[in-house]
């Protein structure tokens, strides 16, 4: 049997003939084992997990013909789908030569086991031996030569257990190939070259034009180079002891090593000669000069890395002593310098006669120098000059030349260490520690400026008892003044008064030596001339102090204190002096608050009652006024007005019997007050007004013992509440439970009365009904309750939620598409052109799980802008096409992208796109070209994305992913209806109500339900149309009886339809809108309800469908409308 086009030897397994049964399973949980009930025959069962074929043994066992155990668990919502097929067996099929020793075959012969031949496999010249599914090894001859072909992509692969592989001529051999060992090549029998584990081996002379050598290579012999020829070396070039690099015809110039010496010897008679702008001769570390060359310029010779001799354009330098046996143009051993002597250090044991001398260094003298200023330098003795000693800069330390005394500037003195100025004293006096700028801030004259990333100040005396030490210190952004013993910190003005005093516990007094509390002000004050723009301080003390008080002992005091001040026991006081000195208005000029004795933690407000004489002063001795409490707020929270003991959060109280606002609201410039009111009677009222005074209350009256509530608006009383539970409504005195004054009205909009006889809830349930027959041709995806994607094998319904809220949506169905990616489940691998380096690319990168919960997402950092990832379509035509793909960044990131055909180099396509740190699908509906670069996603900046499951496919919008790994792939329509008997069960020929309920689409006429007779003559349609109707209904030979349009759906939301109909009497109903009818028209006949599309052909939902009914009467309008409220 051949293969057939849907990748089945034989017939498809639909087909009856091989096919035993077919069994589905949706696992409710992690599950590793399946029985199969109508059993099967070991080794005729096929099983596909979510629509991927399994391999047996690899994948699965299955060996008892009843039950599969899979190798690895399928998971919750995991789809296996298994089919057994019919048996047929040839145990064994022999040859006799007996029968004639040839078996013909005129077509071609398939065997499912292995083919034993004992005798010849007989081929004629041009028949082969083909192997492989694409026929890509074959052996055969042509006539005149034999060939082993590699006729597909990939490679030939010749393997061995034993020792070697060998081709042999007809009397030697060729080559041998070792196994992991050498391989040898062979001249007329004779090895000629081998490879070992490090290189190969040449036996016999080597003639190239051009050699190349990647590695080393070792020459036992000489090798010569010819004249023109070029010798180059990647890296290095090893030559043995005594091996030596020889140039020129007669060996003149050679290099070589001798073992323990380097030689360049010439052993010609010419020069040798050295030609280079500068040569250096340096040590074999290469950190050390010995001598440079350098042209048109100097000649340097060094010890020790240090420049001991150069030449210059006059002569010579030496740096150091330099030492001789003579000097030119000396006699009787002395020095005679006619020309004048210039040197760094020069040592005579003679006489030394010279014009001029001049020493940057030392002069070491045996005897006695004498000039006009000076009497006497003795090397151990003492300096005595006639007029001063004059230094130009420095007073250097013997042996510790960066220690110096310096006068930089004129009258300027600086000191250094370690080659660094540590002290400078300016001609203004001024005197700076680690600045050579040391200046006066304004008021300062002479100052002693310290500057450093820390500068401290210390001063120590020294006492009888014991050090006391105090400092300056600054650092970064502070500056304090510290004592460094137990000692506190005064701050003295003449008389030696302390006027600041701060306590090592850290108290503070100004004007007192022993402050007791954080802040103590013990200086008195006194109040300026009276004017009206002057406040004026009361005479005392400002304290803030723990109340010493026994039983009050954990109350905190702040206020003025002194006489008349006083601490008050178990008080807190706070108090403001009198405004503008207005000495003889001080009512109300106080704020006081006070616990009580409840509790230590409440706080009250009181207020001035009354000022009075005693009260109304500036000078000490004064009382404060007396005060009463207004509000509390108490330690766990509570406030109270009126009360001291809030029994709420809340509390407001006022004196018995006393009316008006307890607690009132209103607007500046409108009659609005609102709140709770007390009336003459002693009830309440909740008052409620509006903006422009409109007036509704609520009165509870009739006592203790009958409480009413009343409801008023305006003046009027228009509800009332017994205290027995009647309710009355334009009556003061109902007599039953609910007594109405006037007319009541019920709404036309009612709920169906009837139940359905047809009532699929996909979305409440996520199965599809037994009566329901459901096709689908390949693997769809969905995203199931945990917002990942999954996959469902053939023929099985998909129900799909909200990626993001994980909401339940319905039954999916979509028309047939075909994702043009050839490889969207290994994008930037096989399949891919990648722009950038392999760097930049990481599939199936395990820092984020992919949307489908697996690691199969790509991550690309691109290393610059742009960069891109492509695929070469030619199939990808020129009707108008959806491009989408899915794309995130790491947490916390965001950034753009955008998708493009033909050049990545700039956005002329999609337009920007925004990837988050959350996975979305980004889609670009376009018109493309006949081939084109399609470009899924484009970086706009450097930085991670996370790219998964591209998708091209012809169309207005985007649909479900299609998985493709090698070539594109097409996702047949799913398609479902009801039929037979399962639809004349629940159908009424004469009248019936469609519902549909469905997340709306783009599409201009999606079908939701249809009752049809399987043709376009009789159907009776739910449709989501954007563009008019919503209902219609047709009936022979297709004539329209009713196109009923109740509006719009809503955009991208649920939507709600109901569609009755009978003969002459058809109405709609969307989303609990109007009740539109048509009055004129016949019913169509019908035999098959098909949910999605028209016959499963055309007009598909391309969206979720959550719930459909049937009721087989024509529901009354109203219930249309009750049944479609959103």
């Amino acid at each position: 049997m051949a293969e057939n086009s849907g990748g089945y030897i034989g017939n498809k397994p639909s087909d009856s003939s091989v096919t035993i049964a077919r069994q589905a399973y949706t696992t409710t949980g992690i599950t590793t084992d399946f029985t199969f009930r109508s059993g099967y025959t070991p080794g005729y069962l096929d099983a596909y997990l979510n629509g991927v074929r399994l391999i047996e043994t690899d994948d699965y066992v299955a060996t008892d013909g009843t039950t599969l155990s899979l190798s690895t668990a399928a998971q919750e919502g995991d789809t296996l789908e298994l089919i057994a097929y019919k048996a047929f067996n040839v145990s064994e099929f022999t040859l006799e030569t007996e029968l004639g020793g040839n078996f013909n075959v005129s077509n071609n012969l398939t065997v499912g086991g292995n083919i034993n031949l004992e005798g010849n496999l007989d081929l004629q010249d041009g028949d082969k031996i083909l192997l492989g599914t694409g026929d890509d090894l074959q052996i055969y001859h042509d006539g005149g030569t034999n060939y082993i072909e590699d006729a597909g992509v990939g490679n030939l692969h010749l393997k061995t257990n034993g020792s070697e592989i060998r081709i042999e001529g007809s009397s030697a051999s060729l080559a041998r190939f070792f196994n992991d060992a050498s391989v040898e090549l062979h001249h007329n029998g004779s090895k000629k070259i081998e490879t070992t584990s490090s290189g190969i081996n040449i036996t016999g002379t080597t003639d190239t034009d051009q050699l190349i050598v990647s590695g080393v290579s070792t020459f036992s012999g000489n090798l010569n180079v010819g004249t023109g020829a070029t010798v180059g070396f990647g890296t290095t070039a090893y030559f043995k002891d005594n091996a030596k690099a020889i140039f020129g015809d007669g060996e003149d110039l050679q290099i070589y090593h001798d073992d323990s010496i380097s030689y360049i010897s010439d052993q010609g008679t010419g020069a040798l000669r050295i030609l280079s702008n500068q040569i250096r001769i340096r040590n074999a570390a290469d950190t050390e000069e010995i001598a440079t060359f350098n042209q048109n310029g100097s000649v340097d010779l060094y010890y020790d890395n240090e420049k001991k001799f150069e030449t210059t354009s006059t002569g010579s330098l030496v740096t150091g002593i330099l030492t001789a046996t003579d000097f030119s143009g000396a006699s009787g051993g002395a020095a005679d310098f006619p020309n004048g002597l210039t040197g760094t250090t020069g040592t005579f044991s003679g006489n030394v006669s010279a014009v001029d001398g001049t020493f940057t260094g030392n002069v070491s003298i045996a005897g006695t120098l004498t000039y006009e200023d000076v009497t006497n330098i003795d090397a151990v003795g003492i300096i005595t000059a006639n007029a001063g000693i004059y230094l130009d800069d420095s007073i250097i330390h013997l042996g510790d030349t960066n220690t110096k005394i310096r006068f930089p500037a004129a009258d300027t003195i600086t000191a250094e260490t370690s080659g660094t100025e540590r002290l400078r004293v300016t001609s203004d006096g001024n005197i700076g520690i680690g600045t050579d700028g040391p200046t006066a801030e304004s008021g300062f004259t002479k100052v002693l400026h310290v500057y450093d990333d820390s500068p401290q100040v210390l001063l120590e005396r020294e006492t009888g008892t014991g050090n006391v030490k105090a400092g300056l210190n600054a650092w970064s952004g502070n500056a304090s003044l510290e004592t460094f013993t137990a000692t506190p910190l005064r701050i003295r003005t003449s008389g030696n008064t302390n006027q600041l005093y701060l306590k090592t516990n850290g108290n503070i007094g100004i004007d007192d030596a022993d402050p007791r509390t954080g802040l103590t002000i013990a200086k008195y004050g006194t109040a300026p001339t009276t004017n009206a723009n002057t406040y004026s301080m009361p005479a005392g003390r400002w304290v803030s102090t723990w109340n010493t008080s026994t039983a009050n002992n954990v109350d905190y005091w702040a206020g003025f204190g002194g006489s008349g001040y006083a601490i008050s026991s178990g008080s807190v006081n706070i108090a403001l002096a009198s405004n503008h000195n207005n000495t003889s208005q001080q009512a109300g000029m106080y704020i006081a608050g006070e616990a009580t004795s409840l509790t230590s933690a409440d706080f009250t407000i009181g207020k001035l009652v009354a000022g009075s004489a005693t009260g109304s002063s500036d000078v000490a001795g004064n009382q404060r006024a007396t005060k009463s409490e207004l509000m509390r707020v108490t330690g766990a929270g509570s406030v109270g007005i009126g009360t001291n003991a809030p029994g709420a959060k809340v509390h407001v109280e006022s004196p018995a019997a006393t009316a008006g606002w307890q607690i009132r609201t209103d607007s500046d410039g409108l009659s609005n007050e609102s709140g709770f009111y007390r009336d003459v009677n002693d009830d309440y009222e909740c008052v409620i007004r509006n903006g422009d005074g409109g007036l509704a209350f609520i009165k509870n009256n009739g006592g203790s013992s009958n409480p009413n509530l009343h409801f008023h608006v305006d003046a009027t009383e228009k509800m009332r509440i017994t205290h027995d539970g009647k309710v009355g409504i334009n009556t003061q005195n109902p007599q039953t439970t609910l007594e109405v004054a006037g007319t009541i009205s019920q709404t036309v909009i009612e709920y169906p009365t009837i139940r359905s006889t047809l009532d699929l809830n996909f979305a409440a349930t996520k199965v599809l009904d037994d009566r329901v027959t459901f096709t689908r041709d390949g693997v769809g995806t969905y995203i199931d309750e945990n917002g990942l994607v999954k996959y469902a094998s053939n023929n099985v319904p998909r129900f799909d939620h909200d990626f993001d809220t994980r909401e339940s949506l319905g039954l999916l169905i979509e028309e047939s598409r075909t994702n043009k990616f050839t490889y969207s489940t290994t994008i930037g691998g096989t399949g891919w052109t990648l722009q950038g380096t392999t760097a930049d690319y990481t599939a199936n990168t395990t820092e984020v799980a992919a949307p489908d919960g697996t690691f199969t997402a790509l991550k690309w950092y691109p290393s610059s802008i742009p960069q891109y990832l492509y695929q070469n379509l030619s199939n990808i035509g020129t009707t108008q096409s959806t491009m989408s793909v899915w794309v995130r960044c790491p947490a916390g990131e965001s950034r753009t992208f955008f998708m493009n055909l033909y050049s990545p180099s700039q956005n002329n396509g999609s337009g920007s796109f925004t990837a988050t740190d959350q996975w979305q699908r980004f889609t670009w509906t376009f018109t493309p070209q006949s081939q084109a670069n399609v470009y899924p996603i484009v970086p706009d900046s450097i930085g991670t994305y996370y790219v998964w499951a591209p998708q091209l496919e012809e169309g207005a919008f985007a649909t479900s992913y299609i998985p493709t790994s090698g070539s594109t792939v097409t996702r047949g329509a799913d398609i479902a209806k009801i039929t037979g008997t399962n639809f004349t069960d629940f159908h009424n020929a004469t009248e019936g109500t469609l519902y549909g309920e469905y997340k709306s689409t783009s599409e201009t006429a999606p079908y939701i339900l249809m009752l049809s007779d399987g043709t376009d003559n009789n159907r009776t349609i739910v449709i989501a149309n954007y563009d008019g109707y919503q209902g219609v209904v047709k009936y022979n030979n297709g004539t329209n009886q009713a196109v009923i349009d109740g509006g719009t759906p809503i955009a991208n939301a649920n939507n709600k339809t109901a569609l009755a109909f009978k003969k002459d009497d058809f109405a709609l109903s969307l989303n609990g809108g109007t009740v539109v009818t048509d009055t004129s028209g016949d019913v169509s006949v019908n035999n098959t309800m098909t949910i999605g599309s028209r016959h499963g052909a055309d007009s598909f939902a391309n969206t979720t469908i959550n719930a459909i009914k049937y009721y087989n009467k024509r529901l009354p309008n109203a219930q249309l409308q009750g049944l479609t409220q959103q």
